[in-house]
């Protein structure tokens, strides 16, 4: 029997695994390679708010992004993952973004962080078509990836908010700010 998703995917990974950590569930997308390294897991955190949904991804292992407005079909967030390097992307209802960082990112943080940004500029343009976003309850494993692969939002050096700001976006950078102290 099919477990249930998080959302919906537009590119379906080889599994899923599925991790539940203080009562909120991961599901970690696994690929068996990217562009330039073996094994690669790309969590995705839903977070049920009063009024729908955030989504929490990470981004080269130091970055954090909170989809503030995603686009949401059958009550699941769209989610389609950048092409060799699977960085999840949320579908948003608004593309507008903020970057909040709290120290020096060093050369390749700058460049994944920029990186994103620049897709995210390109998603602007693109239509997405919901008719693409498809089912992954089969792919679901019970099981959290290994430990290295963990995502904990506490090692987040910067945090990028796609959507709306607001002062549920505030709270979770003062979260991260508290966590990481």
């Amino acid at each position: 029997m099919p477990r249930e998703e998080i959302v919906l995917v537009s590119d379906k990974p080889v599994r899923v695994h599925e991790e539940i950590k203080d009562g909120k569930v991961i599901h970690y997308f696994y690929w068996h390679f990217d562009l330039y390294k073996p094994y690669d897991y790309e969590p995705v955190n839903v977070r049920e708010i009063e009024g729908g949904v955030q989504v929490l991804t990470r981004v080269h292992w130091t970055g954090l992004v909170l989809w503030n407005s995603p686009r949401v079909l059958e009550g699941k967030p769209l989610v389609t993952f950048v092409g060799g390097v699977h960085t999840p992307i949320i579908i948003s209802e608004n593309w507008d973004y903020y970057v909040v960082s709290r120290e020096e990112l060093d050369i390749a943080e700058k460049l994944a962080l920029k990186f994103l940004l620049t897709f995210i500029e390109l998603m602007k343009l693109h239509p997405w078509p919901e008719e693409i976003f498809k089912d992954y309850g089969d792919l679901i494993v019970e099981e959290p990836p290994p430990p290295e692969y963990e995502f904990d939002p506490s090692h987040g050096k910067y945090v990028v908010i796609v959507g709306v700001w607001d002062e549920r976006a505030e709270n979770f950078v003062e979260e991260v700010a508290e966590k990481a102290e």
